[in-house]
């Protein structure tokens, strides 16, 4: 969908308005905002996207943390504009050699097994095993297992497992006991 850069602020806004509305009611505070979907994906190489999802991010909370790809164009414009940005990789999907998720139509999703290790990966600061063999130095703060997936639960529990028994500290990327 094309959309103006100040309509797709004011719908982050909007929306994301909505949701801080019932995290207050709630008394649940709201820590970290992650585009999905389309928009997290048009935002991790499209500058101007990435900047209406900042500038949204911004005019809401300054101090949410904002997920983003590592390396895109979103990450890059979070920093530039001074917010917390948590470098975001997959545990469970496939990246193909550029650094982009393969679709899952295309057999982008890999097994429990192999999401454990793709995740033990990432956190030990190895990177990501392409598609097409090469290694892809990725450097992450967070990692994503969509939990949509047939074998969702089971994944995290691999990935969980395999991260614990390799010594990885697990830890919110948000702690409010921390700076930074």
């Amino acid at each position: 969908m094309a959309i103006e850069p100040d309509e797709l602020k004011a719908d982050i806004i909007y929306q994301v308005g909505a949701l801080l509305g019932f995290c207050i009611s709630s008394g649940v505070p709201l820590r970290h905002v992650k585009p999905h979907g389309a928009l997290y994906n048009m935002a991790a190489v499209d500058r101007k996207v990435a900047q209406a999802t900042v500038s949204a991010v911004q005019s809401l909370d300054k101090d949410l943390v904002l997920f983003a790809p590592c390396g895109s164009a979103l990450e890059m414009a979070g920093q530039e504009a001074g917010l917390r940005v948590a470098r975001e990789a997959f545990a469970d999907r496939l990246y193909d050699g550029q650094g982009r998720l393969v679709a899952r139509s295309l057999g982008g999703i890999l097994t429990p097994e192999r999401a454990a290790k793709q995740a033990l990966d990432i956190a030990i600061g190895k990177g990501v095993h392409a598609e097409n063999g090469d290694w892809l130095p990725i450097s992450a703060d967070t990692l994503c297992v969509h939990g949509d997936g047939k074998h969702a639960l089971e994944t995290a529990r691999a990935v969980n497992r395999a991260l614990k028994a390799a010594g990885v500290v697990l830890r919110p990327v948000f702690n409010p006991f921390q700076n930074g």
